[in-house]
Parts: structure tokens; sequence; C-alpha cells
């Protein structure tokens, strides 16, 4: 019998698949649920980030999209819309390109971190088998500097330092993305703004 990740019959380009259901959360409610993750040791995480620090858990109230593997030559990709009668985003999985009979539905998971999880390069590693493999599920590795690092940082109005972690790094801006203990984020260029790095 076919995957239940598989097409069962031909699905034109551009066709909707399905949409991408889970519990909206928030920052502060996704890192604790990622620090929880953790202390379980939970391999497998189904997080899709909504914008506007809003994301879509789909761990256990999601559907069969969160089992759709990933693949650097992907036959779907993610949309998002603004539900009209709602105001709410909604994700939907859409075909890429013409998709045959039998053939497994993929698309790119454009890996990001999440919370305070500090996974080892083999969690990233991308195994889909295409020619066109990065061999890494994130297109920009480089965000993973300093993934996880807790780190104290000043906010100069109020001359104090706050506790956060890092959850992200973006190498054009020099900027890391910083996840305070009270669920704020904030992007800061740590060659300028005062900070110290807290013991492991």
């Amino acid at each position: 019998s076919p995957s239940p990740t598989s097409s069962v019959a031909v699905v034109p380009k551009g066709s909707f698949i399905t949409e991408y259901l889970g519990e909206v959360i928030d920052a502060k409610e996704l890192a604790k649920r990622m620090a929880l993750a953790r202390l379980l040791g939970e391999p497998h995480f189904y997080v899709m980030d909504l914008g506007s620090g809003l994301y879509l858990d789909a761990r256990k109230k999601g559907n069969l999209a969160r089992l759709l593997n990933s693949s650097c030559d992907p036959n779907c990709q993610t949309q998002k819309w603004r539900d009209a009668s709602t105001g709410e985003v909604r994700v939907g999985i859409f075909a890429s390109r013409d998709i045959y009979a039998g053939e497994e539905l993929t698309y790119d998971y454009m890996f990001t971190h999440y919370g305070s999880m500090k996974h080892s390069d083999e969690a990233f590693n991308c195994l889909c088998g295409s020619v066109r493999c990065r061999r890494t599920m994130d297109p920009n590795p480089e965000r993973r500097r300093d993934l996880g690092r807790r780190v104290e940082v000043l906010w100069e109005p109020d001359g104090r330092f706050y506790e956060a972690t890092v959850v992200s790094y973006a190498s054009t801006t020099k900027r890391h993305t910083v996840l305070y203990d009270d669920g704020r984020t904030e992007k800061v260029n740590l060659e300028v703004v005062a900070h110290r790095w807290l013991a492991e």
C-alpha cells in the first residue's frame, strides 16, 4: 500500500494539497515546550513559523502534513495566507511542479532553530538523496552560530543585563536573534551591544 505521504493520483503544479494544522502558540510557550522536549529527549519537532511571534505546533494537534519529509529538490512548497473571515494566518502545502501518482510528497523545511535547543551538526543533516542535496536541512548553516548559548544582553535605557538564549544568527546583518527568558525576541549585533556569555 502507498505511504500516507505519497500522492495517490497525478497532482498538477499549483494544486492545493493540504493545510498544515497545529496549535497556535507564542514564542514564550514555544520556548517552554522546546525546553521540556529537550529534557524528555524527544527527537522530533513539528513547528511551523507563522510570523509575528506565533508558531504552529503540530506535535499533538496536527494532521498528516507534519509527516511530509524535507527535500532539497521538493515537489511541494508551503504558502501562507490570511483567512479573510478570521484574520488568522494559515499555511498550505501546494504542488510546486506536476507530481506523479505514488511519488512521495516533500517540501524544503528550510529548517530554523527554535528556543534553547542546541543540536549537533548531525541533527541537521539532510538525507533526501537528491542530486541537489545541500547535506543540511538548513539553507543558511551559518545561522547555527552560537545556537543555544546563554547570554546576558545589556539594555542601555535601564543599564541592566537580561538573560537570553541565542536562537539564530544572520551572517548578512551579523545579528543574533535572542529569546529572552520572558519570551520576547530581539535581533542584536553582539559585536556592538554589550553582553556577557553565561557558563554552559
